[in-house]
């Protein structure tokens, strides 16, 4: 089965993934200015938390793609929108992006996507290498709540 989140570090400072759809690639990457991974993490966490809506970023000046997922009626929804011109924080809620994809989704998928490319980077380069790295820490203890998330959500 193939993944929809890919994600690893791509040099001092850079990071790159993808979001992959049945019938769409989407290549990004990002600057350690914005902390991705652990964004992405902690926004996926939310949603397995109840959360209705949570999003992450990919910071790529100047340019921003933004990851939202929602969670309205049962259905996970994923929308990756690009803005052009965005150097850096908040999107403004007045500018409209391009919208690159509005997928239906799984939630154990994305789980386990995060915690195989969260795995890889630890072999690949251990928690002080990705802090080199990307300078940043590496979000273990969110990584390990998405591996309690993912036993808990076998056993039902």
């Amino acid at each position: 089965m193939s993944r929809i989140i890919e994600y690893s570090l791509d040099g001092a400072g850079w990071a790159v993934g993808s979001l992959n759809f049945a019938e769409q690639k989407i290549e990004l990457d990002t600057s350690y200015i914005v902390d991705t991974f652990a964004d992405m993490a902690n926004a996926i966490l939310a949603i397995c938390e109840g959360m209705s809506t949570a999003s992450w970023d990919y910071f790529h000046g100047p340019t921003s793609t933004r990851v939202t997922l929602q969670a309205p009626d049962g259905e996970l929804e994923m929308m990756v929108v690009r803005y052009a011109d965005i150097h850096f924080g908040p999107i403004p809620i007045d500018v409209n992006g391009e919208l690159l994809a509005k997928k239906l989704v799984s939630i154990d998928r994305l789980v386990s996507d995060v915690i195989v490319a969260g795995s890889r980077m630890l072999k690949a380069h251990g928690a002080e290498g990705y802090k080199q790295l990307f300078r940043r820490e590496f979000p273990i203890s969110e990584i390990e709540m998405l591996r309690t998330f993912r036993r808990a959500s076998k056993k039902n």
